[in-house]
């Protein structure tokens, strides 16, 4: 699959020495790729890069094979941008507003770009609203349809679902999903569940420094080097969790506690499957397994892995 982003050894350095060192990764065509890291890790700082609104103090950045140092014009038409406040005039209406971003962009004609937009976004009921009377999840939609409007390659999403409740928050990550079909998209996040559910390639960063980067099946695989098993049940003696943990060579994390039903991940070193070994140990023991599965390696146990060890 060709690479339609590239960043080649690009370096971003501030006045306080912080920013971007030496980061290198590619963002696949059709793909939706997380940019992951805590917060300072650089991501914003990444992304307005990528978009030509920082310049690199070093290192080439590809956008469809325009560089973006001499070809910078070029490279942005293909983009369309939601940075994490999102740009918008709270003195306009949605669809002046929508009208007047179509016209910035010399869209072919613009009033049928945003007649679309209004009807996709689902922002009929407000269009002839004031963007400044609006809620958080309508100016979030706002703009994700201005980053849209002109119909972008790419879309770079800076954080797109922070702060949202669950209901808008699932709205806008549906909308993101139905426009994958013809889109390549970047977004940065640290909602890992939100990585999960959307993305097929991440890049970890930290301190403005390349972590990880790839698929997530192939991340999953490298990073699988110990089975994970989390068990949910009544334990009558707390002693059992240590006798289980050194007969199967690993260790156990309490993950939460409800009343006197607590959860355990069994972090087991050997790579032969202990599933059923573990659960006849623990019924011998006359424990009441409520809940007994493998857990397979995401980008949260990826994420914290890396972060931790860095």
């Amino acid at each position: 699959m060709s690479s339609v982003i590239k960043f080649n050894n690009v370096s971003k350095i501030f006045s306080n020495g912080q920013g971007l060192k030496h980061l290198s990764f590619e963002v696949s065509q059709g793909a939706i790729h997380g940019l992951l890291g805590a917060n300072g890790a650089g991501k914003s700082t990444t992304m307005r890069v990528l978009c030509g609104l920082l310049a690199a103090t070093s290192g080439e950045v590809t956008i469809l094979g325009h560089d973006t140092s001499t070809e910078l014009k070029q490279a942005q038409k293909a983009i369309g941008y939601l940075p994490e406040n999102p740009p918008l005039y709270l003195n306009m209406t949605v669809a002046e507003y929508l009208l007047f971003v179509a016209r910035l962009f010399a869209s072919e004609k613009p009033a049928k770009r945003v007649e679309w937009t209004l009807e996709e976004f689902g922002l009929g009921e407000v269009q002839n609203r004031l963007i400044g009377n609006l809620s958080k999840g309508f100016r979030q939609r706002i703009g994700l349809a201005q980053a849209i409007i002109h119909d972008p390659q790419i879309l770079v999403l800076d954080e797109p679902t922070v702060g949202l409740d669950p209901t808008v928050s699932y709205n806008l990550k549906q909308l993101i999903k139905k426009f994958q079909v013809d889109k390549t998209i970047l977004l940065s996040t640290h909602i890992l569940s939100d990585v999960e559910e959307l993305c097929s390639e991440i890049t970890v960063i930290g301190n403005g420094r390349l972590l990880e980067s790839g698929r997530l099946q192939e991340l999953g695989k490298k990073y699988s080097t110990k089975q994970i098993i989390e068990v949910t049940g009544h334990f009558p003696a707390s002693q059992l969790i240590e006798q289980a943990t050194a007969l199967f060579s690993g260790e156990a994390v309490e993950t939460s506690r409800s009343q006197e039903t607590p959860e355990w991940r069994f972090y087991a070193q050997s790579q032969e499957d202990i599933r059923s070994d573990l659960l006849k140990f623990l019924i011998e023991k006359n424990c009441e397994v409520k809940e007994f599965k493998a857990i397979e390696v995401g980008p949260e146990d990826i994420f914290l892995k890396l972060t931790q060890e860095n």
